[in-house]
C-alpha cells in the first residue's frame, strides 16, 4: 500500500515538474537565470545535507508506536520541526525554479524601500513576512500541487499552537491518534523530499553541468 502510494506521488511530481526542469535544463549555461537557480539549488543541497541525519529521529520514533503520551508529543514537535526545516526548503527551491522560468514571486515589505521585492535567491525566501502557507499556495497556483497536499499545514498549525488532545494514553488531532496522521505524513515528506531531489539532480543541474 505504501509502496503504491509512493509509486503515485513520484510519478505526480515528476508530471507536474517535467516543463519547468525542460526550461532549466535548455538554458544558456552563462544566463542569468541558470547561475540564478544553481546558486539556490547549491544552498538547497546544503541545507538538506545538514538535516539529513536529523530528519531519521522522527520516523524512529513514529514507527516506535510507544502510544505514551510524552512520545506522541515529542514525535508531534519532531514532525513540526521536519515541516519547518525540510518542508521550507522543499517549497523554497521549488519557488526558484519557477523563478527561473520567469514566474516571479512578490515579496512585499511594507516597512522598506522598494515595498515590492522579487525573489532571486533562497535568502530572499526567508524573509519573516513569507508564510510557508503563502509558498505552497504559490506553488499551486503554478502547478506545483502535489508538495502542497502532502505537507499538512492545518496538522502543523495545531501543533505549534498546541491545538490538540489528551485521551488516557492518546495525544489525538482532529479527532485521530497522533501516530496515524504523523506516520503517514511524515513518510510521504521524506519520499517527496528524495523524488524532489533526485530530479532536480538528473533532470537539470548534472546535464547542465556537462555543458558548463
Amino acid at each position: 500500500m505504501i509502496k503504491h502510494s509512493e509509486d503515485k506521488i513520484a510519478l505526480k511530481i515528476q508530471s507536474e515538474l517535467e516543463r519547468f526542469l525542460n526550461v532549466v535544463r535548455n538554458m544558456d549555461v552563462k544566463s542569468r537565470e541558470y547561475k540564478l537557480f544553481k546558486a539556490a539549488y547549491v544552498d538547497f543541497r546544503e541545507r538538506h545535507e545538514q538535516t539529513k541525519e536529523i530528519r531519521g529521529y522522527p520516523m524512529k520514533g513514529l514507527f516506535a508506536k510507544t502510544h505514551a503520551v510524552k512520545d506522541s508529543i515529542q514525535w508531534m514537535f519532531s514532525y513540526l520541526g521536519l515541516v519547518e526545516s525540510l518542508g521550507t526548503a522543499l517549497a523554497d527551491i521549488l519557488i526558484m525554479l519557477l523563478v527561473a522560468n520567469g514566474i516571479d514571486f512578490h515579496i512585499d515589505r511594507s516597512w522598506k524601500s522598494p515595498q515590492i521585492k522579487h525573489a532571486l535567491t533562497m535568502k530572499d525566501l526567508e524573509d519573516k513576512n513569507i508564510s510557508l502557507g503563502m509558498k505552497l499556495s504559490f506553488l499551486r497556483q503554478n502547478g506545483i500541487k502535489t508538495l502542497s497536499s502532502i505537507i499538512d499545514t492545518e496538522t502543523r498549525n495545531q501543533i505549534a499552537h498546541m491545538k490538540f488532545q489528551v485521551k488516557g494514553n492518546q495525544v489525538l488531532i482532529k479527532g485521530k491518534p497522533v501516530e496515524e496522521s504523523l506516520l503517514i505524513s511524515s513518510t510521504e515528506l521524506l519520499h517527496a523530499s528524495n523524488v524532489i531531489t533526485d530530479l532536480l539532480y538528473q533532470k537539470a543541474i548534472k546535464r547542465m553541468a556537462r555543458r558548463e
